[in-house]
């Protein structure tokens, strides 16, 4: 069963059904999921997980290990999130921080 913080649990397990169906030579299964608000917070941790696994390659590669904005702007394009990645620039340009 999903946990949350300060080990609330879940009501209960989401509901969920899948099917495949095959187009062509590819293969495309898709999952639908009845879902929480609780639930999304469980989805939410699990993509930005990834994100910063992919990010964290990038910067791997790149021989660095200090992650920096074009890692995560290369995870989200490759993880196909590519549709954020100018307003995130344009966040980014506008962010100056003092202290």
């Amino acid at each position: 069963m999903y946990q949350r913080k300060h080990g609330q649990q879940l009501e209960r397990q989401p509901a969920y059904s899948f099917s495949i169906q095959q187009h062509g030579n590819n293969i495309h299964i898709y999952i639908v999921m009845e879902v929480t608000l609780a639930h999304y917070e469980w989805l939410l941790l699990i993509v930005l997980s990834l994100l910063s696994f992919s990010a964290n390659n990038f910067a791997l590669k790149g021989k660095r290990k200090t992650l920096n904005a074009s890692d995560v702007f290369s995870a989200l394009e490759d993880m196909e999130f590519e549709q954020f990645v100018p307003e995130l620039k344009d966040c980014l340009e506008g962010a100056y921080f003092t202290i």
